[in-house]
């Protein structure tokens, strides 16, 4: 009887074991995910504004033709 609780006590260990491993991995996938949506928010931002600096560039290159 002992021998069995012993063995389902070590069973146990290992599924806790298994979750912390599962739960450290996908809190480490969210922080990625989340690095990576701030990345491609700023780097969208970055394009707008480079596509406003080409046109204003555009502008002043217009007018100086004139």
């Amino acid at each position: 009887m002992e021998s069995l609780l012993a063995s389902k006590e070590g069973e146990l260990d290992a599924l806790r074991d298994q979750i912390l491993q599962l739960s450290k991995a996908s809190t480490g996938k969210a922080r990625a995910r989340a690095s990576h949506d701030k990345r491609s928010r700023e780097l969208d931002e970055l394009r707008g504004e480079a596509e406003l600096l080409r046109e204003k560039l555009e502008a002043l290159e217009i007018h100086e033709q004139l």
